[in-house]
C-alpha cells in the first residue's frame, strides 16, 4: 500500500497550501491565478502565520508572499500569543527566529525581537522543499538572515505590491478589533465573546494562550464600558457579549462570523504530516503504519472535536490492522474540504 500513502501525501499537502492561500489572499497577499473558496470562517493570524511556518516550505511563493504582508501587516500580529503557542503547541522555533530577524532587519518591527531565540544548532539546512520532498534547487546568493539562522535559500531581493488587509472581509475581523482597540488582549477577548455564547476566564485564557490572571482582569475592565454582561454558574463567572451593538458597528452579518478554533485544528495537521514524513514511517509495513497512526490518532482526535469543525475521524477500534490506512487518510482529507 506504499502507492497510497504517497498518494495521501501529495493530496494532504496540496490542500493544505490551497487552504493557506485561500486565506491568505483574504488578509491580503498578492496571487495572480488562484481563486479563493466562499465559503470562510474569521481566522486566527498567528495560527495561519504558524502552520505557514511548518508548511510554506513546501511553496517559495507563498512564504515569500507571506513575508512581503508583513511589511505592511507585521504590526498587528501579536507577538506574545505568537510566542506563547509556539511554547505549548511546539511549532519550529527556528523558522520562527529567521521571519522575526528578517522583519526587524528589514521592516523596522521591534516589537518582533522579542520572538527571537538564540539556537545553539546552527547546522545548515535547506529551507525549500519540492512537493515531492527534495530540496528545491537555489539560485544566486543566499540569504544572510536565513543563513545565520541554520536555512538555506536564495536571497530575498523582491518586495513589493504590499497590501494592507480588507476591513470589509469577515475573515479579517481580529486583525481590524486590533486595528480599532490595539494589538493586545481585549482584542481577542472580544473576538472571543462574539463568537461564543459566553466565557469563563480560564477556558478563554487556555484557548487564547493567556494567563488566567490577566484575562479575568481585562474581562473586568471590559465589563464597565456596559458592552458585556456576567451570569453565575455555581460559583464561576460567565461573561456575555452585547453581539447586537457590536455588529451592528462592524456592518457585519452574525451569520458571516463562524468561529473554528484554527491552532487545534492547524496542530494537528502539522502533528499529522510529521509523522507520514518520517523516514521510519515510509520505510516501514502498512501495519506498522497502521500502528503508528492509531497512537496519533489518541491525541489529536481531541484536538480535532474541539476546533468546532463538526467533523471527525473514523474510530480506529472498528477497523483491523492495515484497513484502516485508506479510510482513514479519506476522513483526514476531508477536514480540508
Amino acid at each position: 500500500m506504499k502507492m497510497l500513502l504517497e498518494e495521501f501525501s501529495q493530496q494532504f499537502l496540496k490542500r493544505i497550501l490551497d487552504l493557506l492561500w485561500d486565506y491568505w489572499i483574504d488578509f491580503g497577499v498578492s496571487a495572480y491565478s488562484h481563486i479563493p473558496k466562499t465559503q470562510k470562517t474569521v481566522m486566527e493570524p498567528e495560527a495561519l502565520l504558524l502552520i505557514s511556518g511548518v508548511f510554506g516550505r513546501y511553496d517559495a511563493r507563498l512564504f515569500d508572499e507571506i513575508l512581503n504582508w508583513l511589511s505592511v501587516n507585521g504590526k498587528f500580529i501579536n507577538i506574545l500569543k505568537l510566542k506563547n503557542a509556539m511554547k505549548v503547541e511546539h511549532y519550529p522555533a527556528k523558522v520562527f527566529n529567521a521571519i522575526s530577524d528578517f522583519v526587524v532587519k528589514e521592516y523596522n518591527l521591534y516589537k518582533w525581537k522579542g520572538l527571537s531565540k538564540k539556537e545553539t544548532d546552527v547546522r545548515e539546512v535547506p529551507f525549500f522543499y519540492k512537493k515531492s520532498g527534495e530540496p528545491l534547487e537555489i539560485y544566486g546568493n543566499l540569504d544572510p538572515i536565513f543563513r545565520r539562522n541554520g536555512f538555506l535559500r536564495g536571497e530575498i531581493t523582491w518586495k513589493g505590491n504590499q497590501r494592507h488587509f480588507s476591513p470589509y472581509n469577515a475573515v479579517n475581523l481580529i486583525l481590524r478589533l486590533r486595528a480599532l482597540f490595539g494589538v493586545n488582549m481585549r482584542s481577542d477577548l472580544i473576538h472571543y465573546l462574539l463568537v461564543h455564547d459566553s466565557g469563563h476566564p480560564s477556558g478563554m485564557a487556555r484557548e487564547l494562550y493567556y494567563s488566567q490572571k490577566g484575562v479575568h482582569d481585562t474581562l473586568s475592565e471590559i465589563e464597565e464600558s456596559g458592552f458585556v454582561s456576567i451570569i453565575r454558574k455555581g460559583k464561576e463567572k460567565h461573561y456575555i457579549l452585547d453581539k447586537k451593538k457590536f455588529f451592528d458597528i462592524f456592518e457585519l452579518d452574525q451569520k458571516e462570523v463562524r468561529y473554528i478554533n484554527w491552532n487545534k485544528l492547524f496542530i494537528s495537521f502539522v502533528e499529522i504530516w510529521e509523522l507520514i514524513e518520517d523516514e521510519k514511517f515510509k520505510k516501514s509495513s502498512d501495519l506498522f503504519r497502521s500502528s503508528q497512526l492509531r497512537q496519533l490518532m489518541k491525541k489529536v482526535q481531541p484536538q480535532i472535536i474541539e476546533s468546532g469543525i463538526k467533523r471527525t475521524l473514523p474510530d480506529p477500534s472498528r477497523y483491523l490492522g492495515e484497513s484502516l490506512l485508506p479510510v482513514l487518510f479519506d476522513s483526514i482529507l476531508s477536514l480540508i474540504e
